[in-house]
């Protein structure tokens, strides 16, 4: 028996792949026999991982086996073998293996059972040597066998070499057999210093722009030992996408790669602003490779509410004035009003930054200003509010009821009922014509139960202007009016 234990080489990262018991799975193991003639493969895989109880001898139940064969005559060629070839993929090397096995020789020996690596150095064999009696028995009695290494590949099986005088391995007897390898389980550890190779990315998500909501990534990424997992971050913290993928851990390759496969990324997992995506693909030893798109901005929720709102009634217009909030995630480009009192007006767009006048409503009352924020991105903020009031018109003064006539005479007649409650009042006149005053007159009169009479006399000068009566009382003005000529009778 050779045990052979190698030095296991330094490696990026590792995956352990797993074959037969207590599965029927042959995994990376590859059925090899050169002479079918004399030799024999199977998979009988399905037992317990350790392989059954042996007390009868060795048996091909539940193991992946290799021997020859008992109904043939055939004598077996130097070189020839049968048995299970695992290869580990292309830019991999095997660094472990853990096994159960039963390993049985007798009579012949030059038909050895046993483990050989790539190199062709024997890891393990069970050759009938003289000394054995023509018999080697490695039943699966004993712990799994454990070996680091470094190696491409492993056969296990049964090997014509001719170790000691022949020409060829000597057939048994029918119905004997003078080699059988059976293997009940197996898991190979390989090592991967290879890393993700990832082709172009590209989609909404990659390109830059302003992003929010599920924007897709498409991408191709190949590995030797296949792509276990795909993962997109922010820069500024939050996991976006996570792709783990199906990988069968019996195959020498677990898991697939990946061509034209696209993510969806959920851009509200991370922050609104200004950041870069990074994509992260594992192989199935572990092994990483990122990539990073271009500057990208995300906008999910728009600019923070405006502060500071005020409105003020100037005029015809409303005055309103407020903060921009500081920093938003994407430039803010314009601001919407609306005025609401009992129903709400049409909105209107206005600057993006204060103050603005827009046009007062026409109808009195309490009226509320809602004012949001719309960034370039198209996102509108919440709105801010505040409120004015639109005054009710005084009423318009009443219509007169003095007179104000001018007899033919030149005489000047002013009465008239005015409000009540007055004592005394003024009574003016003045005349002007052509912007040159040519006479006035005041007086002042005590007010009769709510009524006043006085008579001036006018000058043949001030009849030729234009006279206007005034009745006040103290700066309050009662009544304007312009005389009239009375009528000839």
């Amino acid at each position: 028996m050779v045990l052979l234990l190698l030095a296991q080489s330094a490696s990026a990262g590792t995956y352990t792949v797993s074959a037969c018991s207590p599965t029927s799975s042959q995994g990376g193991w590859q059925p090899i026999d050169t002479f079918p003639a004399g030799l024999a493969v199977g998979n009988m895989c399905g037992g317990p991982e350790t392989g059954p109880n042996e007390p009868q001898g060795p048996t091909d139940e539940g193991a992946l086996f290799a021997e020859d064969t008992t109904n043939t005559t055939v004598d077996i060629p130097n070189g020839a073998e049968a048995g299970w070839d695992f290869t580990a993929p292309t830019g991999t090397t095997i660094v472990g293996l853990r096994y159960f096995r039963s390993l049985h020789a007798h009579q012949e020996p030059n038909l050895i059972p046993g483990l050989w690596n790539g190199e062709g150095t024997t890891i393990e064999s069970c050759p009938a040597t003289f000394e054995d009696h023509y018999e080697c028995s490695l039943l699966n009695n004993q712990p799994p066998l454990l070996g680091p290494m470094s190696t491409s590949s492993l056969f296990f099986g049964v090997r014509c070499d001719l170790v000691a005088s022949g020409e060829y391995c000597v057939a048994a007897a029918p119905g004997e057999r003078h080699a059988q390898a059976d293997l009940y389980s197996a898991k190979v550890t390989l090592s991967e210093t290879a890393f993700p190779t990832i082709g172009a990315v590209s989609g909404t998500g990659w390109s830059g722009g302003y992003l929010s909501g599920q924007v897709p990534v498409t991408l191709s990424a190949s590995d030797p030992s296949g792509i276990a997992g795909v993962e997109v971050r922010s820069s500024l913290g939050g996991v976006l996408a996570s792709a783990p993928q199906s990988c069968d851990y019996n195959n020498a390759a677990p898991c697939p790669n990946l061509s034209q496969t696209t993510l969806m990324l959920n851009t509200e997992a991370a922050s609104d602003g200004s950041q870069t995506f990074i994509l992260q693909i594992r192989d199935a030893a572990g092994n990483l490779a990122s990539v990073t798109s271009q500057q990208v901005t995300i906008d999910n929720h728009g600019p923070a509410a405006p502060t500071e709102l005020a409105a003020a009634l100037a005029g015809k217009e409303v005055l309103l004035s407020w903060a921009d909030p500081t920093a938003p995630p994407v430039p803010i480009s314009s601001a919407t009003v609306t005025l609401c009192s009992t129903v709400c007006l049409p909105s209107s767009t206005v600057s993006a930054t204060g103050p603005v006048r827009i046009p007062a409503p026409s109808t009195p009352g309490a009226y509320t200003v809602r004012l949001s924020l719309t960034d370039a991105a198209g996102k509108t903020s919440a709105p801010a509010t505040t409120t004015f009031t639109v005054p009710v018109p005084p009423p318009p003064p009443a219509k007169s009821k003095l007179k104000a006539i001018i007899d033919s005479h030149g005489r000047l007649f002013v009465s008239g009922a005015i409000p009540k409650g007055l004592g005394r009042v003024w009574v003016c006149w003045h005349s002007k014509r052509g912007g040159r005053t040519l006479g006035s007159r005041c007086v002042r009169l005590h007010v009769k139960h709510g009524h006043i009479a006085v008579t001036f006399h006018l000058s043949g000068r001030a009849r030729r202007g234009r006279i206007v009566v005034t009745v006040a009382h103290g700066r309050r003005m009662l009544a304007r009016l312009t005389a009239i000529k009375s009528r000839p009778v």
